[in-house]
């Protein structure tokens, strides 16, 4: 089957799918979306399959974060912010783990996100 554009929501469940996926790259950092459960904005990707759904969801989350967002440690917090932002149509806060509490990024926006996650593992070992 030959690759085609598709249009689709944001859905819930697929914005869910990102956030695991990110925390999967990055155990100590999660993204939180503002309005999730909201219909956002359409946008269009070029996909070699159907219309993803269960399995298929969480590895068009991976996708998207490699191939669409560019997900890589050298990536800095606010660059990511603003791209998931554009992308998805919401607000986005990346919280990084501190002990047992989830602590906003937003003084250290300008940190990797190797830099970020890295820092929240030394924070939760003390």
């Amino acid at each position: 089957m030959g690759a085609y554009i598709m249009n689709f929501h944001a859905s819930p469940s697929l914005l869910k799918e990102v956030q695991l996926a990110f925390t999967g790259a990055y155990p100590f950092l999660k993204i939180e979306f503002a309005g999730t459960g909201t219909p956002v904005s359409n946008y269009q990707k070029v996909v070699s399959r159907g219309l993803p759904t269960g399995e298929d969801l969480s590895a068009t989350a991976k996708e998207l974060l490699e191939n669409e967002i560019h997900l890589s440690d050298r990536m800095k917090v606010g660059e990511l912010q603003d791209r998931l932002r554009g992308f998805f149509g919401l607000r986005v806060q990346v919280l990084r783990k501190s002990g047992n509490v989830w602590l906003e990024t937003s003084r250290t926006s300008d940190w990797t996100l190797r830099q970020q996650n890295d820092h929240g593992v030394a924070l939760s070992s003390i």
